[in-house]
């Protein structure tokens, strides 16, 4: 299986006048090798044919990146990370010349609580089951504030949480962008009979996704949500301020399953906070900025 865990490339910037700050803090710490699992079978008689899959898997650790960037001159941006418990982000801009102001940062914490897989009728049978019990708590979180102004500049970011994918794209000459994006997945439940005529599957899954976006642009501004195939799309062409939360959550509970929720990565109401107002938690209210309370901050 060719798998891409984690490419994080800083971002980079050619400025005609060096007013660069840069600040980078990386916490990494795995432990163990990738855990998960990868099953394909296919069950078939003389006449009938059927196949059934399933996989995931994950790395340990736990990574931090921060950044701080000002200055005037042409900016670039790639940002890749894949192969934790089904999340994934990239982000990616490129700009001509303009004045860039930017601020981010970027978290994942992984680790395994455990992971149970039962089958029979493996070998040379019309009937295969599987019951698997997964448990790999995993939290992504990414959040920046961008101003730009100048020649021109486009950005793409895509959000995916297992069946949740939240996707933005933007063309500015003018570009005052926030957001902050959050993925928690939990636990699932799957089980799945396999026979020569039908494969059917029940997945029981715990995991929330939020999403806050407020921006301005001159040009182009698109926000897309996609969830177990339904699609809810907006595009603007012109001058545009965009305010939008979306948020997710898929839980389910059994009497016999107990412990610490999470245990590896921050408490709920940690995440929560840093998230979305609509996670029943308090959260202090988005703070409106603009270029001038930008350069006021950074003294420039």
């Amino acid at each position: 299986m060719d798998y891409k865990a984690l490419q994080v490339r800083p971002t980079s910037f050619s400025f005609w006048l060096i007013l660069l700050f840069l600040v980078f803090i990386f916490l990494f710490h795995s432990t163990q090798a990738k855990v998960g699992y990868d099953i394909h079978v296919v069950v078939n008689n003389s006449t009938m044919s059927s196949e059934w899959s399933r996989s995931q898997s994950t790395d340990i650790l736990s990574f931090k990146a921060e950044g701080v960037c000002n200055g005037d001159g042409k900016f670039s941006k790639y940002v890749d990370i894949d192969g934790f418990a089904g999340q994934s982000l990239k982000e990616t801009g490129y700009s001509n010349p303009g004045r860039l102001i930017s601020k981010s940062a970027i978290q994942v914490k992984s680790d395994e609580d455990w992971l149970y897989i039962v089958e029979s009728g493996k070998n040379d049978s019309e009937l295969y089951t599987v019951e698997i019990n997964e448990s790999l708590p995993t939290f992504v979180y990414s959040e920046e504030d961008l101003y730009y102004s100048g020649e021109g500049i486009r950005t793409r970011s895509v959000y995916v949480n297992n069946e949740d994918e939240i996707y933005t794209r933007y063309y500015a000459t003018r570009l005052l962008k926030s957001h902050r994006y959050g993925g928690i997945y939990s636990n699932s439940l799957i089980t799945a009979e396999v026979t020569p005529s039908r494969a059917e599957e029940l997945v029981l899954t715990n995991y929330t996704t939020a999403f806050r976006i407020s921006s301005q642009s001159d040009r182009y501004s698109g926000l897309g949500y996609v969830s177990e195939g339904e699609l809810i799309e907006q595009r603007y062409v012109g001058s545009f301020t965009i305010n939008q939360v979306i948020s997710s959550k898929r839980m389910f509970n059994l009497d016999d399953e107990e412990g610490d929720w999470l245990g590896c990565c921050p408490s709920k109401p940690d995440i929560y906070e840093a998230w979305s107002a609509d996670l029943n938690c308090s959260l202090q209210e988005y703070k409106t900025w603009s270029p001038d309370m930008i350069f006021l901050s950074t003294g420039t």
